[in-house]
């Protein structure tokens, strides 16, 4: 697989935070009792805004993992996906680097 820019990587980075948070604001309205969705919401969207500060350490780190073989990627997005699900749950993070870190992690076992 091609390696990525770190710019695409954070447009993916971006993305995903905001589909997540646009999801959250779905369970909001099917939970209006949980006010945790519309924090965890709140959260992901801040996230998102933090994108642009993402080290190139981290940077390097998630490419290695998109733009391995597809096993890696496809296990790497899972992984993203339960990260960015458990924000404002089992997971509270302030900058996409700190949420980056702990979908490396995750995804390191």
């Amino acid at each position: 697989m091609a390696t990525l820019s770190f710019d695409e990587i954070r447009q993916i980075f971006r993305d995903d935070a905001l589909d997540s948070a646009r999801w959250r604001r779905e369970k909001a309205k099917e939970y209006p009792d949980d006010f945790r969705n519309v924090e965890a919401a709140e959260m992901l969207e801040g996230l998102a805004q933090t994108v642009s500060e993402m080290s190139e350490d981290v940077l390097t780190e998630l490419d290695k993992r998109f733009s391995t073989d597809e096993d890696t990627a496809i296990a790497f997005n899972e992984a993203q996906s339960e990260v960015l699900r458990s924000i404002g749950f089992r997971a509270w993070a302030e900058e996409a680097e700190d949420v980056a870190r702990q979908i490396i992690d995750f995804a390191n076992g």
